[in-house]
């Protein structure tokens, strides 16, 4: 017998071991992916989701050296096996040739992570690493499910889709990305302790009454949105100039607070401006329509609250898929979408004073927010994942 064949019978071996393994409790899974937060957090949520159903539940993470996930997994306890996962887009081909090259690499460490940790279930949520884990474990015979948080999938998720048992997404994507793979539309997960914090502020929005500023809330994520902390300021200025009654909370990031600030001064416009906001719930709660970008966790988190939402996509994104985001909600009738190329000032005051001064309008955008808003969306995931399982061992 050859080497390669000696290979093979060894990882058959293994297999029937895993294979065998399943029926064992507690539930050991796999999260796999990360590089941006917008994997990475929703991952999270599910996993905490999981131990809220059985705080035996052993989850553990496959990430890359060079995310996001390198940081903020062991800052919060959570247990991962890196791997040297690189790019494939948008740096040309050396960038594409470099990172192609590190997915044997990453499939045989995750091949080698699995015999070790034996997961009954492993879950794909985009990014550079979640492809090695997931044709790993589809070598495995281990089940594979994903987790796509936008309504345009990327490049990891559209393929390793079709190696899955099950897709768990948002409303409005296109089923042709997964092939024959069946979806669940449950959603983008929220994480456990914004969860709550959502729950206790749903539907606690007044209506706007007149004689009471009508509150717009800006953010541009964790990082800030130079686009909007530079338009913003003369945003408002033509929006006062209109409509008396107007209140603001701007987060800028750490990099834009001062300028920021000093633009709303030039102004003599009274802002809160502010480089990050803790209380998130908190603050959809105290704001009658959100200006911000059109991440997918940004959705979730706002149509949760059933907050209307004035909505600039970021146009980098890739496959410009915060522009799909943002016109899902559109089309429900839970935002409004200016995207950056044709931004307007007069046009965007226009939208702002409109909802401004037509309650019954604003009513309506916040029914439509709650009525597609899924706060539950990690634990129907977890409860949907264990049915498969159930089901798969029988």
């Amino acid at each position: 017998m050859n080497a390669r064949s000696t290979a093979v019978v060894h990882l058959e071996s293994h297999v029937a071991d895993l294979q065998h393994s399943k029926r064992s409790l507690p539930l050991r899974i796999v999260i796999a992916g990360g590089g941006t937060g917008g994997h990475l957090y929703p991952g999270i949520a599910i996993a905490e989701a999981f131990k809220q159903h059985d705080p035996r539940t052993d989850v553990r993470f496959i990430g890359s050296t060079t995310g996001i996930e390198a940081q903020v997994l062991p800052r919060e306890g959570w247990q991962s096996h890196l791997l040297p996962a690189s790019r494939l887009r948008g740096g040309g081909p050396w960038v594409f040739a470099r990172g192609a090259a590190k997915i044997p690499v990453g499939i045989a460490s995750c091949i080698r992570f699995f015999l070790d940790f034996r997961p009954q279930l492993v879950i794909g949520v985009g990014g550079y690493a979640s492809g090695a884990a997931m044709l790993a474990a589809a070598l495995c015979d281990i089940p594979r499910v994903i987790q796509e948080q936008n309504t345009i999938p990327g490049m990891t998720n559209r393929i390793t889709a079709r190696l899955s048992e099950r897709v768990y997404a948002n409303q409005g994507v296109v089923s042709e990305w997964f092939g024959d793979t069946p979806i669940r539309t449950f959603g983008t997960p929220i994480r456990h302790s914004i969860r709550e914090s959502l729950l206790r502020a749903r539907g606690q929005r007044l209506r706007p009454t007149a004689g009471s500023p009508f509150r717009i809330l800006v953010v541009g994520g964790s990082q800030g949105a130079q686009f909007l902390n530079q338009q913003v300021p003369e945003l408002v200025t033509e929006c006062i100039r209109r409509s008396q009654g107007i209140a603001v909370v701007h987060q800028t990031g750490v990099k834009d607070l001062d300028t920021t600030r000093k633009e709303y001064e030039k102004r003599n416009i009274s802002a809160d401006v502010r480089a990050y906001i803790n209380d998130m719930a908190e603050a959809y709660t105290n704001a009658d329509l959100i200006l911000c970008r059109a991440g997918a966790s940004t959705l979730a988190e706002i149509t949760a609250v059933g907050l209307p939402a004035l909505l600039v996509p970021f146009p980098f994104a890739a496959y410009d898929h915060q522009t799909a985001n943002a016109h899902t909600l559109q089309r429900a009738g839970a935002a409004r979408v200016v995207e950056q190329s044709r931004w307007e000032t007069a046009h965007v005051a226009d939208i702002i004073v409109e909802l401004a001064t037509h309650p019954l309008q604003w009513s309506q955008m916040a029914k439509r927010s709650l009525e597609i808003g899924n706060p539950d969306a990690a634990n129907q995931i977890v409860n949907d994942c264990i049915e498969l399982l159930s089901r798969l061992d029988r």
